[in-house]
């Protein structure tokens, strides 16, 4: 495609409809043909949990069993039959959101409540804690947090949360979504 430079326009000349459409097509058609190409492609996953999971009070990691209840999973990261707890990443780096609703039948009076992120079994990393303040039995209370992490090779991550307090919580209401960062 040949390059048609800006015709030489002065004041009171006419630039018609024919004149622009022609320099677009010349000098921009093989931009778009570029671009579509390329395909950019965002690679993420939403998913939410529609079911309640109760959280006896204890330091146990419990980690979020997902329902069917993904949003958006293009790349296929999560297995809902095979592991549920799971996503399977290929190495790069991620933006890891979660948020959660988190109900008391009755209000705690002791330490906090985590929700954090392993990766592979082995490496725990803390979204947030909240301290039992922040809750009253009986009220739905929410808890989110936002974090980064590399993985190096191909592996899993999981949401897991942890009821320091000395009460039992229901956990429902959970979204958490993954964006890999190119």
């Amino acid at each position: 495609m040949a390059y048609t430079p800006v015709p030489d326009v002065t004041t009171g000349d006419d630039w018609t409809a024919d004149n622009h459409d022609t320099y677009i097509r010349d000098n921009f058609a093989d931009h778009e043909t570029r671009m579509l190409a390329q395909e950019v492609r965002t690679q993420a996953l939403t998913i939410q949990k529609t079911f309640s999971q109760a959280v006896t009070a204890g330091p146990t990691q419990y980690f979020y069993s997902w329902d069917s209840g993904e949003v958006f999973d293009p790349q296929a990261w999560h297995d809902n039959s095979t592991n549920p707890t799971r996503f399977t990443l290929p190495a790069g780096s991620y933006l890891f959101m979660m948020t959660a609703a988190i109900n008391y039948s009755s209000t705690p009076t002791s330490s906090s409540v985590q929700i954090g992120l392993r990766v592979d079994g082995t490496t725990s990393m803390l979204f947030i804690q909240m301290p039992y303040t922040n809750f009253i039995g009986g009220e739905q209370g929410g808890i989110s947090g936002i974090l980064t992490y590399t993985l190096a090779s191909p592996g899993y991550v999981e949401v897991y949360t942890k009821n320091y307090t000395d009460k039992t919580y229901t956990a429902a209401l959970t979204v958490f979504a993954i964006q890999r960062l190119v």
